[in-house]
């Protein structure tokens, strides 16, 4: 199930730069193309792995960039953008610990891996778009990672 993105996040990243003695006033404004659309999660048996993905106004071929061991990055192949977060669970350990904590565990190095690809970022011109999807992830996160515990994919160990 796709959940759409606030529109409100845009405003946020709008900057207006400070003049001095000038009239003139600079915007600096987010593409609507580096704008998700709308962000859902779900567990892929065929990888075994928790996906996020993230729908755009256009679409185009996606490239796996690694960024740790748990986690694997989709780019846009040509725009940068990030199209997909994919978390392989069972090499993170979670299924070892209690169901709270288990998901806990994802979203955390979720957040983590997202900090680092805003603070060095794949293409420095996709910045915006790193800082967008973060936000759109935090605003439906519960959402967002309840198939995890409806399909039984994290289950509770004691």
């Amino acid at each position: 199930m796709w959940f759409p993105v606030n529109p409100k996040n845009v405003e946020e990243l709008t900057q207006r730069l400070p003049t001095e003695g000038s009239k003139v006033k600079v915007e600096f404004m987010v593409s609507s193309y580096d704008i998700p659309e709308a962000v859902r999660g779900f567990y892929s048996e065929e990888k075994d792995r928790f996906i996020i993905e993230f729908k755009y106004i256009g679409n185009e071929p996606a490239k796996p960039q690694l960024q740790d061991d748990y986690v694997t990055f989709m780019v846009g192949k040509n725009s940068g953008r990030l199209y997909g977060i994919e978390i392989d669970v069972k090499t993170l350990g979670v299924e070892e610990v209690e169901l709270r904590m288990q998901i806990s565990k994802i979203k955390d190095e979720v957040r983590k891996t997202l900090d680092n690809l805003i603070q060095k970022p794949i293409n420095r011109l996709r910045q915006d778009n790193y800082r967008l999807t973060q936000k759109a992830l935090s605003e439906i996160e519960d959402k967002l990672y309840s198939p995890l515990s409806e399909r039984g994919v994290v289950t509770s160990k004691k």
